[in-house]
Parts: structure tokens; sequence; C-alpha cells
């Protein structure tokens, strides 16, 4: 995300050539050098990006069956949408875990 100048990325967690075992965030600094620093701030922000993946899945997706959509391309946005959620869900995760924030001081939306 670049307007609070947070940048990670997700990988498979893998235990030798075998199948991928879960995610894991590899966590960037900015460029100007900036270090995500976990803090309460930018977990809410992260908290709210989630919660606006959460509306568009009841607002739009639920019960729509994508029907003006060919059935290829709505299965194509819900594997998005659930990759993108999954993804966020991970990454809050990480950051509260290395935050140390107490979750019950969290915004929740």
């Amino acid at each position: 995300f670049q307007d609070p100048d947070i940048w990670f990325e997700l990988h498979e967690k893998k235990r030798g050539g075998g199948p991928p075992t879960g995610l894991e965030v590899h966590w960037y600094p900015a460029a100007d050098g900036h270090i995500f620093e976990h803090d309460k701030h930018e977990i809410d922000f992260l908290t709210k990006e989630l919660k606006r993946l959460v509306d568009v899945e009841r607002k739009y997706l639920q019960d729509n069956e994508g029907d003006l959509t060919p059935r290829h391309e709505w299965n194509t946005i819900l594997q998005f949408h659930e990759a993108a959620t999954t993804a966020m869900a991970y990454v809050i995760e990480s950051a509260v875990n290395n935050a140390g924030v107490n979750t019950t001081s969290l915004k929740t939306y």
C-alpha cells in the first residue's frame, strides 16, 4: 500500500520439495527507508482494508452469481477476492504478532 508506505510480500512456506504448508509475510522498507513499524495506526489501516474486502463480498459477490458475467470470468473474480482476503488476514496477523499489540485496542469495522 503506497499511501501509508506499507510494503510486503506473501510467500508460501514449504518443507523441502513438498506441498505448501502455509503462508509467511516478508516485510520490506519503503523507498525512503521507512520500515513498517507494526503500530496500532498501521494495523488499523490494514484492518480497514480487510473490512473493505469483506464488504465487497457481502454487497456484490454473495448471491449475485455473476448474472451478467461469463461463468469463467466470475470464477476468476471469486478466486481473486478469496486470495486477497486470505492474504490480508495473514498480513494483519503477522503485523499484530510482530507488534505485540493488544487486539482489543484495534478498531473493528
